[in-house]
């Protein structure tokens, strides 16, 4: 058992050395900027939430036409007390 932690061990040490030997590479891109970051989150934020939204708005739509209170089926239960046959 030791054995196996021994072999941990030196895998994790060099694992170690190695990435303290990786070079230090700085990037200066625009990306890097706080305000470019902020308004990306921002743009993020714009995009998304909509995303988010959309299926309830259209769920909130169909029930209002098509649901057991909807307009649609009032209008078939209505012909149905009437006798008439049912739209669809």
């Amino acid at each position: 058992m030791s054995g196996l932690v021994n072999l941990v061990v030196e895998k994790a040490k060099k694992i170690h050395h190695w990435i303290d030997d990786y070079p230090k590479v700085k990037t200066d891109t625009v990306f890097d900027t706080f305000w470019v970051r902020s308004l990306l989150g921002v743009l993020l934020c714009f995009i998304s939430f909509p995303l988010l939204i959309i299926p309830f708005i259209i769920y909130t739509l169909y029930e209002y036409y098509y649901g057991e209170k909807g307009i649609k089926n009032k209008k078939n239960i209505k012909k149905e007390q009437e006798g008439k046959p049912k739209e669809e």
